[in-house]
């Protein structure tokens, strides 16, 4: 399911539970391939290293419809930060000379320096996260 969507499926009340958890979460190596398998234990606890964001038992629910409408931000480490920021400056930059920027003389020779950025082995998967576009961007 994507971000926004509907979608119906059919449950037994007694015998069916759902859990959610956010993709970006258990990509493999950073990659847009979700693990196969996540295994749940019955009394509710997670195993391994994944955060549920959804863990109902259907017998324990009462209504017809279940809405999952709410902002996650996964916690990031340091250097998850730092790429992020390197990511977002660099395509703020590049985009400002695609723009023309580099037409004024004052900045001429600041945007030459652009050139002189090397970002090392990024990923798709690195671009979603830090927002600018990739070839995830706006896949339904």
């Amino acid at each position: 399911m994507h971000y926004h969507e509907d979608n119906t499926i059919s449950l037994i009340k007694k015998k069916h539970r759902i859990v959610g958890f956010p993709f970006l979460e258990v990509c493999r190596n950073n990659s847009p391939d979700a693990i196969r398998r996540i295994n749940v234990g019955l009394d509710g606890i997670i195993m391994g290293e994944y955060k549920s964001i959804f863990d109902m038992k259907m017998d324990e629910y009462d209504g017809n419809n279940i809405i999952l409408d709410f902002e996650y931000n996964p916690p990031k480490s340091e250097i998850e930060q730092w790429k992020e920021c390197a990511l977002k400056s660099k395509y703020l930059l590049d985009e400002l000379i695609k723009l023309g920027a580099k037409e004024y003389d004052n900045l001429e020779p600041i945007l030459d320096l652009v050139q002189d950025i090397s970002i090392p082995n990024i990923t798709e998967m690195d671009k979603e996260i830090a927002g600018i576009p990739s070839t995830l961007t706006n896949i339904t």
